[in-house]
């Protein structure tokens, strides 16, 4: 089972799945990192190159580790929304 994470743009991110399953399920799970727009991804991949060779590794990492990242990488926003 795949997990999908929501890059609506600036960096924030929205991950699908039920509080309560969080703990039981999460750690187990490969995550998609997806992007909310095609715009979004078309802007996304103009950035400079060691901007984007960095937020690649980001994207990454957060598909491996999930909000496990933690600081100084995700931040929380509230409402299931995080900071990269």
């Amino acid at each position: 089972m795949t997990k999908k994470l929501v890059m609506l743009g600036r960096g924030y991110v929205r991950k699908n799945c039920h509080l309560f399953s969080y703990q039981l399920r999460w750690l187990n799970m490969k995550r998609e990192v997806t992007f909310y727009s095609d715009k979004i991804e078309a802007q996304t991949l103009k950035f400079p190159s060691g901007i984007l060779a960095n937020f690649l590794h980001l994207a990454e990492m957060t598909e491996e580790l999930g909000s496990n990242l933690g600081k100084p990488y995700v931040g929380t926003l509230g409402s299931g929304l995080y900071e990269t």
